[in-house]
């Protein structure tokens, strides 16, 4: 842990945290999605388990937590064995995988098998559901039936398993089709299906964002503002359990307090706050190997499969160093939460300030 803390703190030369498309397949159609999705059957040049466990084996004790998303994760057979290989040998702490969660009995496998992991004991699996609607409404803007049904059903697995390293989470995305109603969402989630983490996320102003008219914009962030204090609120009163009350969960609790702060400020127009660590202690790996920044810069950094699946050594390049010094250099700035969850937890400052928040009675 002294390692991963001097790294993201200090050194910030290798990435703290990563999110890893695992594959854009899927079998929604979710319009708000900015991934270039594939059909759930069509074939693809993913990265191999095998070359999932070499890139893991190169990643050199750094890396804290890793994201595992899509297109839709569990599409993928070995998505267990994919997670498995980041605790066996990059030893991560923290394993954060984000479902539609239309594959109950994927995910009970998953958890069965994370629970039975020798090397996993250390280790904490988050889980994230999306629900943006109720019922069939949430089940035809995404384009497929029951899955507002099998999403809780995947939810509830972990709630009710009461395993102090499982975390069980609802996200809801405010777009254009639901801002008029999240908070109906919401209330409906909380009270009908005694749901006890929700989180929130604005659409990306990136693909449709960009064409959608600046009242719709603003409404999307007055819709997410709503939501973000009524879920701030309820982890106040103790409605929401958000993330727990260990110090890990206060910690991820206040951290999303300050992030949900900043988002609403930035919504409609982004400006610089705080240093970015995207190519620093940050990055992004697409299904096929492909290493960028962050979701939003386009440029990629390199192909895995050129570097021999070293991460490492991709991240120690030149020209990386230079992407680095750029992002800094021109206060590269913009609303993604995953960048923002690393910015305020490896900066000292900011981190600072959120173990006293953490402390703090609401937290």
């Amino acid at each position: 842990m002294l390692r991963i803390a001097w790294n993201t703190c200090v050194s910030r030369r290798l990435p703290f945290s990563l999110v890893h498309f695992v594959t854009n397949r899927c079998n929604g159609r979710c319009p708000h999605c900015f991934v270039e999705r594939r059909d759930s059957r069509s074939e693809t040049d993913e990265l191999t388990l095998e070359e999932v466990r070499e890139l893991t084996r190169h990643l050199g004790g750094g890396l804290f937590n890793v994201n595992l998303t899509g297109g839709e994760p569990f599409l993928r057979e070995d998505l267990w064995e994919i997670a498995e290989a980041y605790a066996r040998n990059a030893s991560v702490r923290s394993i954060y995988v984000t479902s539609h969660g239309g594959f109950p009995e994927s995910v009970r496998r998953f958890i069965e098998e994370f629970l039975a992991s020798p090397h996993c004991r250390r280790c904490l699996l988050t889980m994230s559901f999306s629900v943006d609607e109720i019922g069939e409404a949430h089940d035809r803007r995404r384009g497929i039936p029951g899955l507002f049904a099998r999403a809780l059903e995947s939810y509830a697995m972990l709630r009710d398993r009461r395993h102090p390293r499982l975390r069980a989470n609802l996200g809801i995305t405010v777009t254009p089709w639901n801002h008029d109603q999240v908070l109906e969402v919401y209330e409906h989630l909380v009270c009908e299906h005694k749901v006890e983490a929700i989180t929130a996320t604005a659409m990306r102003r990136a693909g449709a964002m960009r064409a959608i008219p600046a009242l719709e914009r603003t409404r999307i962030q007055a819709a997410y503002q709503a939501l973000t204090r009524r879920i701030l609120a309820d982890q106040d009163q103790g409605r929401l359990e958000g993330f727990g009350k260990s110090l890990q969960g206060r910690l991820m609790n206040a951290k999303n307090r300050e992030m949900y702060a900043v988002l609403t400020r930035n919504l409609l127009e982004p400006r610089f706050e705080s240093w970015c660590p995207a190519a620093s202690t940050f990055g992004v790996i697409g299904p096929e190997g492909t290493v960028h920044p962050c979701e939003v810069l386009e440029r990629p950094l390199g192909r895995l499969r050129d570097h021999g699946m070293d991460l490492c050594s991709l991240w120690a390049e030149a020209h990386v160093r230079r992407i680095r010094s750029e992002i800094a250099r021109n206060r590269c700035h913009c609303t993604y939460e995953c960048a923002w969850t690393v910015n305020l937890l490896s900066n000292p400052r900011r981190l600072a300030r959120l173990l006293l928040n953490a402390l703090a009675p609401h937290a």
